[in-house]
Order: C-alpha cells, then sequence, then structure tokens
C-alpha cells in the first residue's frame, strides 16, 4: 500500500529589478484527477533583505490568489503527508515561526541568512556573497533531498525557477 503524498511548489515573485523573492508552498488540497492545487495553502520561507538579515515565517492560511504580486508556482518534489499538518483553512491567515509540522522543523535547522551586504559607510573591503531567499530554500531543498524527503531532481527543478 502506498504512503500518500502532497504536492511542494515553489512560488517566485518576479521582479524585473531585484532578485524575485522564493517561498516553499504546500497548498491544503490537490485534486489527483486535473494535476492541480488548490489555491489556500501554507507558505515556508524567510523574510528580510540582505542588508539587515532575514528571518524564518512560516504562512498559514495563504491563498495564493489573495496576493495581487506577479508570480509563478514551479512543482519541486513530492513529500509524505504524514510531514505536513494543514491550517484551518476557513480561519484568517496567520504567521509565525512556531513549527507545527515536520516540514517546518526541518525548515527552522537551516539557518536564516544573516546581514551580507555592507553599508556604504563600512566601505569596500572585501567581496561578499549575498545570501537571501533564494539561497536558503536552495539549501533548505538540498537537505531534504540528502535526507531522502525530496526526490533526487529536486535541486534540478530548484535551479529551473526564476531568479528575477
Amino acid at each position: 500500500m502506498s504512503t500518500p503524498k502532497r504536492p511542494i511548489y515553489i512560488i517566485s515573485y518576479t521582479s524585473p529589478l531585484f532578485p524575485a523573492h522564493w517561498s516553499l508552498w504546500i497548498p491544503s488540497s490537490y485534486n489527483s484527477l486535473t494535476k492541480t492545487p488548490g489555491t489556500s495553502g501554507k507558505r515556508i520561507h524567510v523574510t528580510g533583505d540582505a542588508l539587515n538579515g532575514f528571518t524564518h515565517e512560516f504562512s498559514r492560511n495563504y491563498d495564493i490568489d489573495d496576493d495581487s504580486r506577479a508570480k509563478t508556482i514551479h512543482f519541486i518534489s513530492w513529500v509524505e503527508a504524514v510531514n505536513v499538518v494543514d491550517g484551518d483553512d476557513a480561519g484568517d491567515p496567520v504567521e509565525d515561526v512556531v513549527a507545527t509540522d515536520k516540514m517546518e522543523e526541518w525548515a527552522l535547522k537551516v539557518e536564516a541568512p544573516g546581514r551580507s551586504l555592507r553599508g556604504v559607510e563600512e566601505g569596500l573591503k572585501s567581496r561578499v556573497q549575498v545570501r537571501n531567499c533564494q539561497s536558503w530554500l536552495r539549501e533548505f531543498v538540498g537537505k531534504l533531498v540528502e535526507m531522502g524527503i525530496f526526490d533526487e531532481d529536486a535541486l534540478e527543478k530548484v535551479d529551473a525557477v526564476p531568479k528575477n
């Protein structure tokens, strides 16, 4: 008997000027006949900026149709359903940093990027490696692949997601 699985996506909020913001998205419902996700679910991501640093955030009861930003959605992998707990879809959107399931616990184990840009007043002492939500999400997916949670090709799919 096969274990029930849930689809996992990346939402890429596109921008012509700045790096796209990436969020891992787990829809609360999935229509296996039409192979389409519902519009409500949970986002797992880090928020902030490279100048000040990032923090983890879980957005529950998040409806992608309520967000007017330009975005693309990309399937990344399947995960066993036992690793995901849904919010109350009838409830209001909630954002917090308290893990309620395995996916969120694993996300917290990947450190959110700290400050990676320097202000002008600090001068140019050396080249910096800018870390952001994209680098964090790629590292998170990489850890899930290493653990055998995500499919082996998940990192290739992440690398194909638009970066702007």
